[in-house]
């Protein structure tokens, strides 16, 4: 589980490479699901509809292969947690989890990292 302060703009990142080399030009989207209500992230709001949320190739002449998201919680800005689904419906294709939660302060977002794990679960 990623520990974060509620004001927090977290990047979700993910890097795509075969044979260890990396590779552009992929589709990777995320799936951004409230815990609280089950409502999934729109880019803007929750709503009951699932969004894939598309996500943007950083460089891909200087970091190929590396895509992020940049998910605005303060949107939401309550103490919440998310299921984060990473996906590629590209030429690679792969799924995978993240768990997130967002605290109201900063040094109990730092205290619970201590004691928390990130939940990843990738197939292939």
């Amino acid at each position: 589980m990623e520990l974060h302060d509620v004001s927090d703009v977290v990047r979700i990142g993910v890097s795509i490479a075969y044979n260890r080399e990396p590779v552009a030009g992929q589709v990777p989207s995320v799936i951004i699901q409230r815990q609280s209500d089950l409502l999934f992230f729109d880019g803007s709001s929750f709503g009951a509809v699932r969004n894939e949320l598309r996500m943007t190739e950083a460089d891909s002449s200087n970091l190929p292969g590396y895509y992020f998201y940049d998910f605005d919680q303060s949107i939401d800005g309550s103490e919440r947690e998310y299921l984060v689904r990473l996906k590629n419906t590209g030429t690679y294709k792969f799924m995978a989890d993240e768990w997130h939660r967002f605290v109201k302060a900063r040094a109990t977002a730092e205290k619970l990292k201590q004691h928390d794990q990130t939940v990843v679960g990738l197939i292939v």
